[in-house]
Parts: structure tokens; sequence; C-alpha cells
């Protein structure tokens, strides 16, 4: 009997000691999954590539070897020798590559590692050249320079490379975006991708002319651009690798929940940034759950500076793979986190139409899907969406305004290059050219022209060109294909000269409201035709709706623009239009229920029933 009892205490004792082990283990596994750890923020550094390279730090009189990596002050002053190289790495931000034979002084750099707006980048050239490789900028209140005597080269995002000529003059090439020249006379010239620009002591231009593969210097530096954003694309893969847990998403969240509940001050609000940034990563690897995901991100109220260092790279790095639906929710993240003064809320629209621009410029794998009418077509679209954004600007005022106007024109001027890439390698092809002009009414119509353009860039680089789109970043989009001057231009047998789409309703429409497309073909003689049966619909992004022969039908609210084709003699013609979407409240407009199982039943027998809610957003 007290044998028995012995027994039974210390069984009790055990299972106690057990659930103790449990609870505590339990807790620590919940209490690590709520854990953050902490990320560094590269540094600014200047290093020395190759030798010589020489450093003068601000305050010092004398040269000194530079041997080993140093932080970069605003002051500081590197040249390098005969043969040597050097490198100013911006953190995540970019690198300047100082080339043999030159001096350059840093006047002014980024006084916030941590901060993605707000950056001041000021570079000095008194001989040789260097090649900067920079994100695009996020505010209004960042700004990069790069002076050569009394000419500046101003940039908010781009790939160019700055020299002093032998005659004190500059030397401007670039690759990805647009430099604008500046002068102390007030004076303003545009290099956009693909071009090299010469200009005198004084500013003066000298010649603007596209890049060949004669300038080796620039190709070197376009595949060293390539390298430095796959080193970076590296990281934010580690980076969102180490962020990643393999643990239910509830349990992740309860965790998280229970860390926050439990913390306060800035412990709490270094788990609300690390909470966000997990998510953020996560959001971005499971394109059907993003806009919960980054729901969650926005009610964390994390520091918005952490958030849109993420966003840089990613949209930098990784926009062409991201799922459009990301795409979209990331775009709408940046501008809510840009959400600052109105020059600010201004200038992250601008960043949307400029990634827009992106994908015509260096033709994405979807634009390089499109026809060559279409593409022109979106270049139409775009240029449109220029003219209304800058037309919203009314209210800002003084130097941002100076800016939102010089980012309009960069552009635009990027628009006119793509626009001529079009139009080149189309006719190489030997195809028309569909020329666009804007109706009045709902409808866009397209006639159809024949082009032909010379070049100096042989047909196997164009052909790199499509296979890959990267390459882009060393041919000017402005330059044209080669062809034979003794080859003939094709004849082009069309009974149809002119497309015309209508959408019906084109305005008062909801989310979710179906939109009939009509397709007109106008004849030679003048007559016209319905062609709709055989036309082809699309919208410019596959997040606006979804099409069903030719009706439309919008998710989502704002302006939208939908195009439709049809082939006629060997050619395609294009045309598009725009309707208006309002953003309706979602109201319940029906409950079907069904059973799921037999339907003939015994008394006490039962049968699962399923409800199904209909929504008017469809």
């Amino acid at each position: 009997m007290k044998l028995r009892k012995r027994l039974r205490k210390e069984l009790w004792i055990a299972i106690g000691i057990a659930v103790i082990v449990l609870v505590v283990f339990v807790g620590m596994w919940f209490w690590a999954l709520g854990a953050v750890a902490s990320e560094a923020v590269p540094q600014i550094r200047i290093n020395a590539t190759t030798g010589p390279v020489q450093i003068k730090k601000i305050g010092q009189t004398n040269w000194s070897d530079l041997t080993q990596s140093v932080e970069a002050k605003a002051g500081d002053v590197v040249r390098t020798g005969e043969g040597g190289h050097a490198e100013i790495r911006w953190g995540d931000r970019g690198v300047t590559r100082i080339d043999v034979n030159s001096e350059v002084t840093i006047e002014a750099v980024p006084k916030d590692l941590a901060a993605s707006t707000d950056a001041v980048i000021l570079l000095r050239i008194s001989a040789g050249r260097e090649w900067t490789r920079l994100l695009k900028l996020l505010d209004v209140s960042s700004e990069a320079k790069v002076t050569v005597g009394t000419v500046v080269a101003t940039v908010r995002g781009t790939a160019f490379g700055v020299g002093m000529t032998s005659a004190s003059g500059t030397d401007v090439a670039v690759t990805k975006s647009v430099v604008s020249i500046g002068t102390a006379s007030g004076t303003q010239t545009l290099i956009r991708e693909g071009q090299w620009g010469s200009f005198s002591s004084t500013g003066a231009s000298i010649v603007i002319r596209d890049l060949t593969n004669r300038d080796v210097w620039v190709r070197a530096n376009a595949k060293a651009d390539q390298s430095f954003d796959n080193v970076l694309r590296q990281e934010l893969e580690r980076r969102f690798a180490v962020r990643h847990i393999s643990a239910p998403a509830w349990v992740v969240t309860l965790s998280e929940d229970l860390h926050l509940a439990l913390t306060s001050g800035m412990e709490k609000s270094r788990f609300q940034t690390g909470y966000a940034l997990r998510d953020l990563a996560q959001a971005i690897a499971t394109p059907d759950q993003v806009d919960r995901i980054l729901s969650r991100v926005r009610d964390l109220h994390a520091d918005p500076q952490a958030l849109l260092r993420d966003l840089r790279l990613v949209m930098a790095l990784e926009r062409t793979q991201l799922d459009p639906r990301v795409l979209t929710s990331l775009q709408n993240l940046r501008g809510d986190l840009l959400n600052g003064t109105k020059a600010d809320q201004r200038y992250a629209l601008a960043l949307d139409i400029d990634d827009r621009i992106d994908d015509v410029v260096f033709s994405t794998p979807e634009v390089l899907t499109m026809t060559p009418d279409a593409r022109i077509a979106r270049i139409n679209i775009l240029e449109l969406k220029i003219t209304d954004w800058q037309n919203g600007n009314g209210d800002v005022t003084g130097h941002d305004r100076l800016i939102l106007d010089a980012k309009a024109a960069a552009m635009r001027d990027r628009l006119v290059g793509a626009r001529a890439v079009v139009t080149a390698e189309t006719a190489q092809q030997g195809l028309s050219v569909a020329a666009t002009s804007t109706e009045s009414g709902a409808s866009v119509a397209t006639s159809t022209t024949l082009l032909k353009i010379k070049t100096s860039l042989s047909g196997e680089h164009v052909k790199s060109l499509h296979s890959n789109p990267k390459i882009g970043s060393i041919i000017s989009p402005s330059t044209s294909v080669p062809t034979s001057s003794s080859e003939p231009l094709r004849s082009v047998a069309c009974a149809f000269q002119r497309l015309t789409l209508f959408a019906k309703p084109n305005s008062s429409i909801m989310i979710g409201d179906p939109v009939a497309l009509t397709l007109f073909a106008t004849c030679l003689d003048g007559t016209t035709k319905d062609v709709t049966s055989e036309g082809t619909f699309s919208s410019a992004y596959r997040s606006d709706g979804s099409i069903k022969g030719s009706t439309f039908i919008s998710a989502h609210d704002g302006r939208i623009v939908l195009y439709g084709t049809f082939p006629s003699g060997g050619v395609v013609l294009s045309a598009h239009t725009m309707i208006d979407v309002s953003k309706a409240p979602r109201q319940l407009i029906g409950v079907t229920v069904t059973t799921v199982g037999p339907t003939a039943l015994t008394t006490g027998q039962s049968a699962p029933l399923q409800a199904t809610v209909s929504y008017s957003d469809g």
C-alpha cells in the first residue's frame, strides 16, 4: 500500500516536471519565433581596387597611400596614378569607380546611412574620369551631382560616366535613365541611356551621339554594373533567407504579438520594424497573400526608412521577376511610405511611371512579346500619364517644382528613345509601324506607315539585345538597326488603314461592371467594318482585370488602358482607349446554397451544405 502511494507520488512528480519542461520548451519556441536579428547597414567606404591610389583625408594637407578600406567623409580627395583604380561604395545605394590618372573630391555624403530619403551625394572631378551606378532616388530632397569645372551633371538614379577632356571640357556617357547637364548660365541638356555627350569648358554642347561597340570604357563599366547589381541581389536574397521561419503563419503571428505585448519603447519599435521586414520578405514570396501580408506591415507602424531600403533594392533588382500583383502592391506601399510633403507625394507617383518606362526601354519579357504597334501604344499611354501627372503638380512651387518638371522632361526624353528603338527594330524586320494619334471621345485610331532607318550597330548586337534584355544597358534606345541601302521596302497590301476601339460604357464605371469593347476597321475607300469578333483585346497590365471575348471587367479603380489589335494584309493594326473606373462600396448581391453529397436522405441522416456569396466587385 505504501509502495503504491509512493509510486503514485513519484508519477505525479514526473508528470509535473514533464509539463513544466513542455511549457518552458513551447514558451522558448514561441519566444524564439518572435525574436528578430539586427541587420547592419552597409557603410560608405573608399577602396583601392588596383594601385597606385592615394587619399587626402579632410583636414589633412598631405597625401597618403590608400592600402585598405577607409570610411568616406565629405572633403576627402582620392587620386589614382597610372594603372590605379579606386571605388567609393555608397552602402547599398550604388558605387563610383574612379579611373586611372584621376582626381575626385567627395563634397557631400548621405548624413544618415540607414535612411533611404534625404540623401545627397556630390562629387567634383579635377582630372580624369569616374563612373557611377546609383539606384533611383526616392524623394525631392535627395540629389546626386558630379561637377567638372562649371559643368554639373545631375542624376536621380542612373548609370553614367563623367570625365574631363584634355581641353577642360566634359564627356558624359549614360547607360541607364537620364543625366541633366547644367551650366552656370542655366542651360540644361539631357543625355539619355545609350548616348554620349561632349561639352566645352563652358558647357556648350559639342556633340551628342549614340553609344557604339567602340566605346570600350562604357561597355566595361556596364558589365561591372551588372556584377555590382548581382552582388546586391545576392545580399538581398541572404537578407530575406535569414528572415524566413519554417513555422505556420498563425504561430509566428501569435509569437510576434506576444513579444509586442510584453515590450515597450525602443525595444518595441525594434520588434515592429523587424516583423514588418520579415513580412515584407514573405509577401514577395507569396503573391496570393500579398495584400493580406502588406496590410499587417502597415499596421505594425515600422520604421519607414528600413522598409524603403528593402523596397528600393527589390524594385531596382527584382521588379521584372515579380508577379504583377506583388509589383502593384509594392508600388502602393512605396507611395504610402513616401507620403510626406506634397512634392514627395507627387514624386512617388512619378516613380511608378518611371518603373513602367523601364519596362519599355529595357525590353522586359512582357514587352518583347508585344507587337510593335502595341509597344508604340504603350509609349503613347505613358506620355499621357506623364502629362496627367504633371498637370497635378500645380500646388508644388519653388525648387521642388523645378525638380518635378525636370523629372517630367527626363521621362519624356526616355520615351523618345524608346519610340526610336521600336521603329528601328520594326524597320529591320521589314514590318510596318503604326503611328498613333489620339482622337476625341473614347477611341484612339492607328494608321499604317513604313519606315527605314540606318545604324552603326551590327545586326548580331541587336539580336543579342532581344536574347538578353540587360544588354540593352549598353545600347542606345535611340539607336537604329542596320538595313542594306539597296534593300527595297516591302509593299503592304492592306484593305484597312485605320482601327478604332470603343468602350461602352466609358464613364461612370464601377469596379466589376462589364465594359463592352468594339473594334471598327476603316477601309482605304473610307468605309468601315465591325471586326470585333476577329480582334484581340488586352489591358495595359494583367492586374487591371479580366477579359472574356470582347468584354472587360475591371479589378481596381482608376484610369485603365485597353488595347485592341486586328491582323490585316500581313500587318497588325492596333488601337487603344482609356476608361475611368470608380471605387464603389462592395455590396452583397446574392447568396446561393447547395448541397454537398446525396440529396436523398433518411430520418436522422445529415448532408453538408455549401453557401456561396456574390459581391458587386465580382
